[in-house]
């Protein structure tokens, strides 16, 4: 039973990433770590997460921006050690609620302006899009400590990535970047034993059935509902990430 719960987690979320090019770490955590602990759970999905992303970075390697790819893994990854060291020595019950209320306001603010990013779809990026650079040393916190920082990553990127399949195969060469960055930490760190490689090895045909339910629906879904429907599962996830925090 718990070998097939985490199998629905990895399944869906990455399907989830292999239509949309995120997702896949912010909804697979709370079910996995709940059921294997945060130290136990984070190394695992990044390896997975590394396995599917070289997936999509094959298949969209022709629609990768190279430059973005550069600019957002170094603004990313300068503040990366400050969440591993969160990781590492603060108490899971402390990183589940940081990680559930990061959730909420992410999907407050994804569904609050979809219609607009939407609207500006063809548009070129203004004063204030620039500004969203600023996320992105803020996504190293998060990727650093959780091994994913999709939503903040994605204030920036949908920016400037306007085209869907741009979006993922950029957005995947980065997450490849990043996520060899946190396994090189993890296994400094003493976080990737023979559990975690074998527990990996065993979600590889959940991750494989992900992704191709994932880029199939990728030519098929509207990308509007489509955001409407994550954002909200990334709410109802965050709480209860925060239920299961006990803190509240």
């Amino acid at each position: 039973m718990l070998f097939l719960k985490i199998g629905a987690a990895v399944l869906f979320s990455h399907f989830v990433e292999g239509i949309s090019g995120f997702g896949c770490m912010i909804l697979a955590l709370p079910v996995v770590s709940a059921l294997l602990g945060m130290k136990a759970a984070v190394p695992m999905l990044v390896i997975l997460s590394t396995l599917f992303d070289l997936m999509l970075v094959w298949k969209d390697r022709h629609q990768i921006l190279w430059r973005e790819v550069l600019k957002m893994t170094i603004l990313t990854s300068i503040t990366m050690p400050v969440g591993l060291l969160a990781l590492q020595y603060l108490p899971e019950k402390i990183l589940e609620f940081c990680l559930g209320a990061f959730m909420i306001v992410v999907a407050i603010y994804g569904i609050a302006t979809s219609r607009k990013d939407e609207s500006r779809q063809n548009k070129e990026p203004n004063s204030y899009d620039k500004l969203k650079v600023l996320f992105l040393p803020l996504a190293g916190l998060i990727q650093g400590a959780f091994g994913g920082s999709g939503p903040f990553m994605i204030l920036y990127a949908k920016s400037v990535l306007k085209d869907k399949t741009v979006f993922r195969g950029t957005m995947a060469m980065i997450w490849v970047c990043l996520n060899t960055i946190n396994l090189i930490q993890y296994q400094v760190g003493g976080l990737i034993d023979a559990n975690v490689l074998k527990n990996a090895a065993a979600m590889i045909p959940f991750l494989a059935l992900g992704y191709v339910a994932g880029t199939w629906a990728h030519k098929k879904m509207d990308s509007h509902q489509f955001n409407l429907l994550i954002y909200a599962v990334v709410f109802i996830a965050g709480i209860t990430m925060i239920r299961n925090s006990q803190l509240i």
